[in-house]
């Protein structure tokens, strides 16, 4: 659809073909990153519960920075406070941001977009080579399971779905 809006309006002034054949090694990348997916379980590689949480308790001097955030600025789920909004807008804007970049690059300099599209693609398959090969368990789904439910590192327990109160709000 992108793509296609794309050749829609530069219609006339670039041949029709450029913005697909431009902007597949993009549309490749995310293929190849929804693909992924299961990818580290498939190679047996071990998802790591509490190595992230040990990490984070080394950066932030003993706590959990994440636990912290939330045990501080947790609001009922019957108010969304504003701060939740910027930060949903924020993890959302990794989605949005690079196609817009990228097409006022395309759009403007091609140069420009593909020196732009190598560099990001680039951070992103190194970042996702190490999701692969160190895949960590969601910090949510961490806090929900305790030592034992994850000493063998699976990749799917199920305590990571289980809402009862002897799970909620754990920290691993």
């Amino acid at each position: 659809l992108f793509v296609t809006a794309l050749v829609s309006f530069t219609l006339g002034t670039r041949p029709w073909w450029q913005a697909p054949l431009d902007w597949i090694p993009f549309i490749m990348f995310f293929l190849v990153y929804d693909y992924t997916r299961g990818v580290a379980t498939s190679l047996g590689v071990p998802t790591h519960w509490e190595l992230p949480a040990r990490i984070d308790r080394i950066l932030g001097f003993g706590q959990v920075p994440t636990v912290w955030l939330q045990e501080h600025l947790a609001e009922p789920a019957t108010r969304i406070p504003w701060w939740e909004r910027l930060t949903g807008a924020t993890y959302i804007s990794f989605f949005v941001v690079p196609l817009v970049l990228g097409a006022v690059l395309w759009l403007s300099s091609r140069a420009d977009f593909a020196n732009f599209m190598l560099r990001f693609t680039l951070i992103s398959a190194i970042a996702l080579m190490g999701y692969v090969l160190v895949p960590a368990a969601p910090p949510w789904a961490a806090a929900r399971c305790t030592h034992a439910e994850v000493v063998t590192h699976p990749p799917d327990p199920r305590c990571m779905y289980d809402s009862t109160p002897e799970h909620r709000g754990q920290t691993v």
